[in-house]
């Protein structure tokens, strides 16, 4: 099986980084007894562990392609012709954006997003060259056969909503 999309292990590091320095502001305010520093490790660590949380029930896989041309989408086994749109948004935080994201797939049997997908910009440009070039192919293909209705039902498909005749 060919692995495209899968989750990053640079937000597992990023949070337990904040997780240990939680820890260690806890520690350091039980040792001076400064309450906002207990207080600041309290919310640091609280939030952390609630996003490495979220992020361990995420599976590692969130997008794969199976010998026989069959692309795995999550828990779901389709083919090219039933991927409609591939989006991607990834994340930022004060001013810095980070190269993993969140992986949004639209297909005919409805919507999936996916989160904390590494280098997502490159996992939705490779899933979404794969699906232009098959729905370009039939469409090709359709064109040679004068099939309209074939062609009104591939142009009906959001990457093809401006392709004129």
């Amino acid at each position: 099986m060919h692995i495209i999309a899968r989750k990053s292990i640079a937000v597992a590091v990023l949070y337990l980084f904040i997780l240990l320095m939680g820890v260690g502001l806890i520690i350091l305010g039980a040792i001076v007894e400064e309450y906002s520093l207990l207080g600041l490790g309290g919310i640091s660590l609280a939030v952390a562990v609630i996003i490495l949380i979220h992020y361990l029930i995420k599976p590692n896989i969130a997008v794969a392609k199976d010998k026989e041309g069959n692309y795995h989408i999550g828990k779901h086994i389709m083919s090219l012709d039933d991927i409609r749109d591939v989006k991607y948004k990834c994340a930022t935080a004060r001013g810095l954006t980070y190269n993993w994201g969140k992986l949004y797939v639209s297909t005919i049997k409805g919507e999936y997003a996916f989160s904390y997908i590494s280098n997502v910009e490159d996992c939705s440009r490779l899933i979404l060259d794969v699906v232009i070039a098959n729905k370009s192919k039939k469409l090709m293909h359709a064109k040679e056969l004068k099939e309209e209705k074939k062609i009104k039902e591939l142009k009906r498909i959001d990457i093809f909503s401006n392709v004129s005749e």
